[in-house]
């Protein structure tokens, strides 16, 4: 008979030994059916993506709301829903942004639910959208420079030389890929940083033949007024044009191209872009007698001042990307606009009536009575920035046929911006306050703009002060 020493002494080991197979059996079978769950929860996410992308958006809200039970804390599920609030018509945006941040605090570092969170704030529109979005972008392209069309969707963006400078600095943790530090080099020209920007699009050409790096290069030239070094770097950006695959030249001169020169463009083959950039300038030029042609110069220098003094200050504006939107605040019945400037006649009669009583009156108020209340002439009406003489301007290759949803939105500028780009500055500045600006310019017949800057952007048609964007 077996002593139970010799028992605990034998078996014991033996048995702790089963213990530790089986537990290495069971913990192995649970780890399989834990990847097999998880493997069941990405092919419904995955499904759920499929979905969206062919637009069958309530498949895809099923698919990805049983994902989303089995796995309330996946980042992948989370976007996958989140996608699915997204582009669902008129509502969603907001909980769709939830669970981007909800997805962003689970993995900070991926820049996948970053990114997301700046498309709903471009879906979302306005200041605030415009908030959101750059706190995702941004940090997204901190993470990942290149990811998806961040980059893109940021330059659509309002962007201020801080802003900008922001971004650089971002950038430069990437600066081993060369398209970041294109785009390093493409922020400091829009800076201004012509000295940096140079410097790094000369080592840019020794590593790639590209024509953005000598068209940036002679945009920088023209800034600093070297105009013959830079029409030397624009004439080697012109010969490589047929590989401009971002159409970057394009950019440079899109906000001077007329009409037929626009369609021409895009149904232009990559061989031919040299010589249309050569007959693009070539009617321009203000003084054939001359070697080189000023206006190229003279265009990217306005083209700098333009984006310095005229800048776009809410690129998301509903104005930028509805249409219906655009019709419906450029179109006030003569009806209203009557009725509006009767009122507004009338209250100006009280003014000067109630002031001719004062004892005390300021030069602005002295100014208003010397005005006839029974005569409502041009006077009043330019005081109340609604002086209808002033005509809808010649804004060919600008105007809204030409240039349409979100003419302003290339080159970041607004309607002043469009116009000081094509024609320079104005001969004089007839008027100026809050609502408005008139702008005229000599010439025959005279041309007089007038751009109301209660808008954003300032617009170049009429409209009444008390229906302004602000």
């Amino acid at each position: 008979m077996v002593s139970s020493d010799t028992a605990a002494r034998y078996c014991l080991p033996l048995l702790l030994a089963l213990a530790a197979v089986g537990a290495r059996l069971g913990s192995a079978r649970a780890v399989q059916g834990a990847q097999e769950i998880r493997r069941e929860i990405l092919a419904l996410s995955d499904s759920a993506d499929v979905a969206l992308e062919e637009g069958n958006l309530g498949l895809a809200r099923e698919l990805a709301g049983r994902a989303l039970k089995r796995a309330p804390n996946d980042p992948k599920v989370l976007i996958s829903r989140g996608r699915v609030y997204l582009a669902w018509p008129r509502i969603g945006r907001f909980r769709a942004l939830e669970l981007f941040r909800r997805a962003a605090r689970l993995a900070p570092d991926d820049a996948e639910p970053h990114y997301w969170m700046g498309r709903a704030g471009m879906a979302l529109l306005g200041d605030d959208g415009e908030a959101i979005a750059r706190r995702g972008l941004e940090r997204a392209l901190a993470l990942d420079p290149l990811y998806r069309d961040a980059w893109e969707l940021w330059r659509r963006l309002y962007r201020s030389p801080e802003a900008r400078a922001r971004m650089v600095e971002l950038l430069r943790a990437h600066s081993g890929e060369l398209a970041v530090r294109a785009r390093i080099a493409q922020l400091s020209v829009e800076n201004g940083d012509c000295q940096l920007a140079d410097s790094a699009l000369a080592e840019l050409e020794q590593e790639l033949t590209d024509p953005r790096w000598p068209a940036w290069r002679a945009e920088c030239a023209f800034i600093r007024g070297r105009d013959e070094e830079g029409a030397e770097h624009y004439e080697r950006a012109i010969a490589l044009a047929d590989r401009d695959a971002t159409d970057a030249l394009w950019a440079q001169v899109a906000s001077l191209a007329r009409p037929h020169e626009r369609a021409a463009y895009a149904a232009l083959p990559a061989a031919a872009r040299p010589r249309f950039y050569r007959a693009f300038w070539a009617p321009r030029d203000p003084n054939v007698r001359t070697p080189g042609n000023e206006r190229v110069a003279e265009h990217f220098r306005r083209r700098t001042e333009a984006r310095d003094r005229f800048r776009l200050l809410h690129p998301l504006s509903l104005y930028h990307y509805s249409l219906e939107y655009r019709d419906f605040v450029s179109r006030v019945s003569s009806a209203e606009r009557e009725r509006f400037v009767a009122a507004q006649l009338e209250r100006g009669t009280q003014i000067v009536e109630a002031l001719s009583s004062s004892a005390a009156l300021t030069p602005g108020e002295r100014a208003l009575t010397a005005l006839r209340p029974d005569r409502p002439g041009p006077e009043l009406r330019r005081l109340l920035a609604l002086d209808a003489g002033f005509k809808k301007p010649d804004l060919t290759g600008i105007s809204p046929e030409i240039l349409p949803l979100g003419r302003n939105l290339p080159d970041m500028v607004d309607d002043r911006g469009l116009v000081f780009i094509r024609h320079g500055p104005p001969d004089r500045i007839d008027f100026r306050s809050l609502d408005a600006e008139e702008w005229a310019y000599v010439a025959d017949p005279p041309l007089k703009l007038r751009f109301d800057t209660g808008w954003y952007p300032p617009r170049t048609h009429p409209c009444p002060i008390w229906f302004t964007g602000r």
